[in-house]
């Protein structure tokens, strides 16, 4: 009997497929001007305001240590959430929602021993899966959001920017997916 398999949000960032479990997707929407923040980690693209709460906008690039990419017409953020806590990832793409089998996906684990051990982002990463002739990067979208939770406690020790009015930044226009 096979494993039931899980829906995933499928999106691209510089010609690759990442992927989060589409439970974990809040909502999606086109790039608003994000407002930037002062002495927050380089990853970090800026801030928005949804709905009243102020969002920290991961930029992947800079998160797996790659330069930064030149915002575009066509880019979105994805809002990923966990109980209360929400974050959002810049994304060159919306690709679309599928389906993938357990058996379709090649773990950390399963790498490890081929080809040693693990670097820091990739605890962000699930696995690998293929779908198709395509390689997807399964990201865990609870320590992505996890990582604002971390943002959040360093930036009440500073008092720094994270901790803004919210009736400073402008709102973001966003549909539900």
């Amino acid at each position: 009997m096979e494993a039931a398999s899980h829906l995933y949000f499928v999106f691209s960032v510089r010609q690759s497929l990442y992927a989060v479990e589409a439970l974990g997707v809040s909502v999606t929407f086109s790039l608003p001007a994000l407002t930037a923040t002062e002495e927050a980690p380089a990853y970090i693209a800026g801030v928005i305001n949804l709905r009243g709460n102020i969002i920290p906008v991961l930029d992947l690039n800079l998160l797996f240590g790659r330069q930064a990419q030149d915002k575009a017409l066509s880019d979105a953020v994805l809002v990923l959430q966990d109980q209360e806590r929400m974050v959002g990832v810049l994304v060159n793409e919306v690709l679309d929602v599928i389906h993938i089998q357990p058996a379709q996906i090649d773990t950390p684990h399963q790498r490890e021993a081929k080809a040693g051990p693990q670097t820091s982002t990739q605890s962000l990463v699930l696995g690998m899966a293929r779908v198709d002739e395509q390689i997807i990067n399964i990201l865990d979208h609870r320590r992505l959001v996890a990582l604002e939770a971390e943002l959040e406690v360093e930036h009440q020790a500073l008092g720094g920017p994270l901790a803004l009015a919210q009736a400073e930044l402008p709102q973001a226009s966003h549909q539900a997916v």
